[in-house]
């Protein structure tokens, strides 16, 4: 298949390209700046894209099957300007969107958050759960949702809505804007400065997912071999479970000490009084396909971060 990846050189779209070129697609990385392709991306195509030009997003629409979005503004950026994250995330999509059913592609996938359900998550939540968080980075995120889901009312284009929890992996690229993902940074800041600083007391929990087995539902998405109904077109990529910061940092720590013989202190801070901490569960479709390989992917994955961190290509990353 020919599959364009938007934000190709990001964390998700370079490692999701790594992963579907060993597959065989043919596989083209839309970004706004011009990058080299190292080795393992050397059989994509790579193409720079002006997000505010209309004749530059139909260009990038051309003769492709499917177009995985995954571009977009992150938390911070969308707290800072909501007027732009409204823009780039909600307006941009649509625009794409329509192109690409001008375009004749037959699917196309809008990586979203599971953050759009609430803040803080609490209870179970599943994709039939009702949106209710107001952050500019959920709202921005629901509006793109909301804009593919009208574009696509059609059966010449299918839409496609992924939650994404929380990712981690070591990067194809080096890609500063992973290092602020959790497991990614304490991963740099163990083999780095030799501890782990944590923000609060490490009490807080997240659903953590491996970017490896992201990348296997992903293929399933693409090709159709789905658990569910094809009826459906919002899916979690989530593991069905957490774990807190604490218990993260110590199989980083136990992981260190194996792998490096390093033993890397972890230090805590005063909690934030002010921050709610909720028992959640965000249910996937994929659950059962997770179920046997998550332990063993989220141990490869560590093992291969921290790998990254001790390698030369991370000797120009600063924490």
């Amino acid at each position: 298949m020919k599959i364009l990846i938007t934000g190709g050189f990001g964390f998700l779209g370079a490692r999701l390209a790594e992963y579907l070129l060993k597959k065989d697609h043919k596989v083209t990385l839309a970004s706004r700046s011009k990058r080299s392709l190292n080795r393992s991306l050397l059989k994509a195509h790579s193409i720079q894209v002006d997000w505010q030009s209309e004749s530059s997003l139909e260009s990038i629409s051309q003769n492709q099957d499917i177009i995985i979005h995954a571009a977009g503004m992150n938390a911070d950026d969308c707290k800072n300007d909501p007027d732009q994250a409204h823009l780039f995330n909600a307006i941009t999509t649509k625009k794409l969107a329509k192109l690409a059913l001008k375009s004749s592609v037959k699917k196309f996938i809008f990586l979203s958050t599971a953050h759009v359900y609430a803040n803080p998550l609490e209870g179970l939540l599943n994709e039939q759960s009702i949106p209710s968080n107001s952050h500019p980075y959920a709202a921005s995120h629901l509006g793109g949702e909301n804009f593919l889901t009208d574009v696509a009312q059609t059966d010449k284009m299918q839409g496609v809505i992924v939650r994404l929890s929380n990712n981690f992996g070591y990067p194809a690229f080096d890609n500063p804007t992973c290092w602020s993902l959790v497991i990614n940074n304490l991963c740099l800041q163990a083999i780095k400065s030799k501890k782990m600083v944590l923000m609060g007391d490490g009490s807080e929990i997240r659903d953590f997912m491996p970017i490896s087995l992201f990348c296997v539902a992903m293929e399933k998405i693409l090709s159709d071999r789905l658990p569910y109904s094809l009826n459906d077109n919002i899916f979690n990529i989530s593991s069905s479970r957490t774990l807190s910061i604490m218990e993260v940092a110590q199989r980083i720590q136990s992981y260190c000490k194996e792998k490096f013989n390093l033993n890397p202190e972890i230090i805590t801070r005063a909690p934030d009084s002010k921050k709610l901490i909720k028992e959640f569960c965000i249910e996937s479709k994929f659950s059962k396909l997770f179920e046997p390989s998550y332990n063993e992917a989220f141990e490869k994955e560590l093992f291969k971060l921290l790998d990254f961190c001790q390698s030369d290509k991370s000797q120009h990353i600063y924490i």
